[in-house]
């Protein structure tokens, strides 16, 4: 019975030419993702394929199926790919149905499950809809461009440091300094870092690269110039020379090049302050006793 059954359905799924409509992306218009095996379709959604025990599955039922099986390839011919596919739908609808005679749809915990499946589906739906249907005009665009990429210097500094763990050690080496010692010397025999062997040099740096109490200091001495008072950090504590300091233009990236990048991060950022608004103006409650606690 079991062969007659899939022969049948073999034959009637040749007969639709199904194999060459599976999950293209032109139909999955819910999808944030194109599907890895790429097959044109162009039949309803509601069109059955299949009957199993009286209950029937259409091409939409079968293309959500394969959605939960994205990751994990499918044969590169279209007819062994639906085979798969169908094969394994098959075996899930008699297990459900199976499910269904034993009363296991009726438990506490499935129908919990089945639920949150149920939720999960529409809030995936719904995500995918507001995305499509939010307008990103140019203005918000050309703003999010100048945001990103507006930037169009940087600058790098020159520096040596010498790391000592004791805010008294780094004043006593500032008052070196300041006498005429020679930074590099002092580097090597004071600093406590890994840069202390080489003089303390640190090379070109950014700011945005270093902790953040170093990289405002250098911003505001003066070239060739050494710190006039240590500055602490996670590390210890610093005296920064700064031996050079250059600005260097960037070259941003032209907006067409950033165009579908910026538009998708604009819609994203648009759903989740429409996520938030309703979050925020949603009624939520909890049981007295049910242990979760109101964090809203």
């Amino acid at each position: 019975m079991k062969m007659e059954i899939k022969m049948k359905m073999r034959m009637e799924l040749k007969k639709i030419a199904l194999a060459a409509m599976l999950a293209s992306p032109a139909a999955l218009v819910a999808q944030t993702e194109a599907p890895e095996h790429d097959i044109d379709i162009d039949m309803e959604l509601n069109k059955p394929v299949m009957t199993v025990n009286g209950e029937s599955m259409t091409v939409g039922h079968l293309l959500a199926y394969r959605m939960t099986r994205q990751g994990m390839p499918l044969p590169p011919d279209p007819m062994q790919a639906q085979d798969v596919l169908v094969n394994e739908l098959f075996s899930s609808m008699l297990l459900a149905q199976e499910a269904e005679k034993l009363g296991l749809d009726k438990e506490t915990q499935v129908i919990a499950r089945i639920e949150v499946a149920r939720q999960q589906t529409l809030r995936q739906a719904a995500l995918d809809e507001l995305i499509r249907k939010h307008e990103v005009s140019e203005e918000d665009l050309k703003v999010a461009y100048d945001e990103q990429h507006g930037a169009t210097e940087k600058n790098e500094y020159k520096t040596r440091h010498i790391l000592v763990e004791e805010e008294e050690a780094a004043k006593q080496i500032i008052k070196d300094l300041d006498n005429g010692k020679d930074f590099a010397e002092l580097a090597i025999s004071k600093s406590t870092g890994p840069s202390g062997p080489n003089g303390g040099d640190l090379g070109w740096v950014e700011t945005a690269r270093v902790v953040k109490p170093f990289g405002d200091a250098l911003t505001k001495m003066e070239q060739g110039k050494h710190s006039s008072a240590p500055v602490m950090t996670e590390f210890g504590w610093h005296v920064i020379l700064l031996e050079e300091k250059k600005t260097t233009k960037i070259e941003p990236p032209a907006l067409e090049s950033v165009r579908v990048e910026l538009t998708e991060a604009l819609k994203i950022e648009a759903v989740r302050k429409y996520l938030e608004n309703l979050q925020n103006t949603a009624e939520l409650s909890f049981p007295e006793g049910s242990g979760v606690q109101d964090s809203k």
